[in-house]
């Protein structure tokens, strides 16, 4: 988790079902390709707990070369009440974690 993740919190009440460690030992070397990870604090994200997006090749400049680090995987981590956290926890490490790596 960055400095600037640290720093905020989520909702009274509510508490992120995964820690970055959780996504480093479950992905291995593939978390490397994350190369945007968010820890939300918005009271709105439905039933979504974790959502991943594919961040497709981007010129960051006004010429025609792609950065290899505008390549890569955006994961969104959603708040949860805090009573369902270790419930939630479970799941996605033995399920939506390894699911993610394959």
């Amino acid at each position: 988790m960055s400095a600037r993740d640290r720093r905020r919190k989520p909702p009274r009440h509510r508490a992120w079902p995964l820690t970055t460690t959780d996504i480093n030992k479950s992905l291995g070397e593939l978390a490397s390709h994350i190369k945007d990870l968010n820890f939300l604090t918005g009271p709105g994200s439905g039933t979504a707990v974790l959502s991943a997006g594919w961040l497709a090749p981007e010129s960051r400049n006004h010429g025609r070369g792609i950065h290899p680090d505008s390549v890569g995987i955006s994961l969104d981590v959603h708040p949860v009440d805090a009573a369902e956290r270790a419930a939630t926890r479970a799941i996605l490490r033995e399920t939506a974690l390894p699911q993610s790596r394959a």
